[in-house]
């Protein structure tokens, strides 16, 4: 070199941020073989095939339907968004990156290079993140996914592998960029001025600045050439830096992973498996059983059942598996013991089977601590599935295991029922605090969705409660009641907690034949009853609805008769009144004595069945407005209404109306003996609308509460099977018999066929 003049450095070895400077022209094969190129083009592939796969395969179509999909993992239609935005995010921020990867080279800023790396290892760093979160988010969900339907799995899987695998991609590509940033952030073109600038001649030649001459630049006679090293990990020549992992390495890696995914997927095997199912000696009749082929990370669903009602199942299914053998298990989901509770999660008993096309597991005892391979754990996975297949599902409380053949037949077994609880609170709390009330109850009580005959959906039937407390009783009365043909009226006791009018107002929002009222208190003796009970039967008098007959319930009252059979009785009474006849009791008058009333009053009970146009006539009817006034200051008004406005024929002329005083005087002055026992062929009195027993007139074999008997597991051999118990066709003609039908149907007392049944109101009366 010329003595005091710099030495040239050659251009292409200055480099910033791991490429040369500016000008360069583009290097397609240098460009691919980049580490951060090839990690961020496999992120792109993978984002592109997750994108496919979610919209492919994440959403499973019910029942065949194109409008109902649900989400495989885990019922969240969230997450499959989730899924999608992010295999599309991915995939447009993978080719941006290329891109700007691509035109790095002609940036000449170096600043602007830092902003560029440093971005890119940013969105790198973030994506890996995100996709190692959504992996584990995906796995977690997919493993407590429950369907009870075939649904395919494969692109589920692919979507959690994809997720894996875009997590190493995106973390190699964040590793190189982070290297990139560090090489730049070190070797960048700026250099120690001292050290690399100290053999220059200091002095001033000629006027021209420091060490000039008249030439120009001034010349260093013996000063070193300037040279920047060499330290690029993407340059050609060999790095100064350790060696780096091969990135074809983790590309052939990653490749290898996809592969065996491939393999794993591609074979099929079917499996056939059959048995019965006990707890406590008895068929576990009605209970999921479904079957997985078992995988290290995720078992493959296969197929699913329902125990028939002696508890045997048949299930078949195939999936996919590397091996040539499918590994089935088969989980039994139940509550066995039944008095075991788990708020709303089931037991899952798991039975690990051998390797084979057809397995007959024989008896299943789910309470043999003896059988080592049935391990049984908490689940609570099913309890919240939306969907059901046909069946009584065992968390519907009416499918509780009970026997009640020694209840019904009296056997010494009986006694251990006397005993025998159940804590329904768990299931309360569960309805208050659910968001989705409706789904709430659908998943707890069975209500019939359809009419169950022909008949039943012409002769559609009324029904008016008063209720005020036990949620869970109640719910239990009205699935057992509810037919989606008839028509039901709620009035709510105002003083009832909020949780119960909560759930008890939201009742019309899941079901359209059910209207519910906030009503008045109502305290036993008051008007408030009255009021209450009128309230619902003038709402069902001007409904439109075509209801034939209205029956009043209350809280607490069980059917002795199905529908389709009251159906056939209100036929038989053939457009007449029934209702309980007896004598007003003179301390019932109360501030109202020595005051004449609209109509002789008479005691009844609350319970009657009362026809369409009777009803009619009596919410129009001015006179019965009075005698609800009247009523109101008197004592126990609601045991005094019925009868009073049914049983004054000549005084108000109301459709299917009686002469109680004619009724009440035959009992004065006839006689006769009793009826032996009450059957479908011999109905023994005139009152049908409600069985009732009072303290003073048999052995109560319940409990005793407000004199009336509340009937337990002693009572029911009994009061039961007398309503013929036996499965023989019901035959309604006895209840067309009644004296109140035949003299409504203009035959005299000498006429009737069963005279001495006027002779009592209910069965046991003395």
């Amino acid at each position: 070199p010329v003595q005091g003049q710099l030495p040239q450095k050659p251009m292409d070895n200055i480099r910033a941020y791991g490429t040369g400077l500016a000008g360069g022209q583009f290097d397609a094969n240098a460009f691919f073989r980049k580490p951060t190129v090839i990690f961020r083009s496999i992120a792109l592939v993978l984002a592109a095939l997750l994108w496919f796969s979610i919209s492919k395969g994440g959403w499973h179509r019910l029942n065949g339907s194109s409008h109902h999909q649900i989400c495989l993992y885990g019922s969240s239609a969230s997450t499959c968004s989730f899924a999608s935005a992010l295999g599309f995010f991915s995939l447009v921020g993978a080719g941006a990156l290329l891109l700007s990867d691509a035109r790095f080279e002609r940036v000449s800023s170096i600043p602007t290079r830092k902003r560029i790396v440093t971005g890119d290892l940013a969105v790198s760093a973030i994506f890996a993140v995100i996709f190692l979160v959504a992996f584990f988010t995906f796995w977690s969900k997919y493993s407590s996914f429950d369907l009870d339907e075939p649904y395919s799995t494969g692109y589920a899987k692919f979507g959690i592998l994809l997720a894996f695998l875009s997590t190493l991609a995106w973390g190699g590509a964040a590793f190189f960029a982070w290297r990139r940033y560090e090489e730049g952030a070190v070797t960048a073109l700026g250099t120690n001025f001292d050290n690399e600038f100290s053999g220059i001649d200091g002095e001033v030649q000629d006027g021209y600045g420091y060490g000039g001459s008249s030439e120009g630049i001034g010349a260093v006679g013996s000063g070193r050439q300037i040279s920047v090293a060499n330290t690029s990990y993407q340059a050609g020549a060999p790095p100064s830096m350790p060696p780096n992992p091969n990135p074809m390495t983790l590309l052939r890696a990653l490749i290898a992973l996809l592969m065996s995914f491939q393999v794993a997927t591609s074979g099929k095997g079917t499996v056939d498996v059959y048995g019965c199912a006990y707890c406590n000696g008895r068929p576990l009749n009605y209970a999921k059983v479904k079957m997985y082929d078992m995988d290290p990370i995720i078992n493959t669903f296969m197929g699913k059942t329902v125990t028939d009602e002696n508890g045997c199942f048949f299930v078949n299914g195939s999936a996919s598996d590397l091996r040539s053998d499918i590994d089935p298990i088969i989980n039994f989901y139940h509550k066995c013991p039944m008095w075991i509770q788990f708020g709303s999660c089931l037991l899952k008993s798991q039975l690990v089977l051998n390797s084979s096309e057809v397995v007959n597991v024989g008896l299943v005892h789910l309470t043999d601590i003896e059988v080592t391979e049935l391990k049984t754990t908490k689940d609570c996975t099913y309890q919240r599935n939306k969907h059901k297949t046909p069946g009584l599902p065992m968390n519907y409380l009416e499918s509780m295991h009970l026997d009640c053949e020694p209840v019904i037949e009296s056997t010494v077994d009986v006694v251990k029922y006397r005993h025998w609880t159940f804590d329904f609170q768990i299931y309360e709390d569960e309805l208050h605090k659910s968001s989705n009330i409706c789904e709430a109850i659908n998943q707890r009580f069975y209500f019939e969705k359809r009419p169950l005959s022909k008949e039943e959906e012409e002769y559609p039937l009324a029904f008016g409660l008063v209720l005020y407390k036990n949620i869970i009783q109640v719910l239990l009365e009205l699935s057992i009641f509810y037919h989606p043909q008839n028509a039901y009226c709620i009035t709510v006791d105002r003083t009832a907690n909020k949780d119960f009018k909560r759930i008890m107002t939201h009742l019309p929002k899941c079901f359209k034949n059910i209207k519910v009222f906030i009503g008045k208190r109502s305290q036993w003796g008051s008007y408030g009853v009255l009021d209450n009970v009128y309230q619902c039967f003038k709402y069902l008098a001007h409904s439109k609805h075509n209801w034939k007959y209205y029956q009043y319930l209350s809280g607490s009252d069980l059917p002795l008769r199905t529908n389709l059979e009251m159906v056939r009785i209100m036929k038989a009474l053939n457009g007449s009144i029934n209702s309980d006849i007896d004598e007003f009791e003179m301390d019932r008058y109360r501030t109202m004595e020595g005051i004449h009333p609209p109509l002789p009053l008479y005691k009844s009970a609350m319970s009657v069945a009362m026809p369409r146009a009777a009803a009619n006539y009596i919410v129009r009817s001015e006179k019965v407005k009075r005698l609800l006034r009247y009523l109101s200051n008197t004592w126990i008004p609601d045991e005094s209404f019925w009868t009073s406005v049914a049983g004054n024929a000549p005084l108000l002329r109301v459709p299917g109306s009686f002469r109680a005083r004619d009724i009440i005087w035959l009992r004065k002055h006839l006689s006769s003996n009793l009826p032996w026992q009450w059957t479908t062929s011999s109905v023994g009195t005139t009152y049908i609308g409600r069985y009732q027993v009072w303290e003073w007139q048999k052995v109560c074999m319940g409990q005793i509460r407000a004199w009336s008997c509340v009937f337990g597991a002693m009572d029911v051999a009994e009061e039961i099977r007398y309503r013929s118990h036996y499965p023989i066709e019901f035959d309604a003609t006895s209840y067309s018999e009644m004296p109140t039908v035949e003299l409504y149907n203009g035959k005299r007392i000498t006429e009737l066929t069963h005279p001495d049944w006027l002779l009592l109101s209910s069965f046991y009366r003395l």
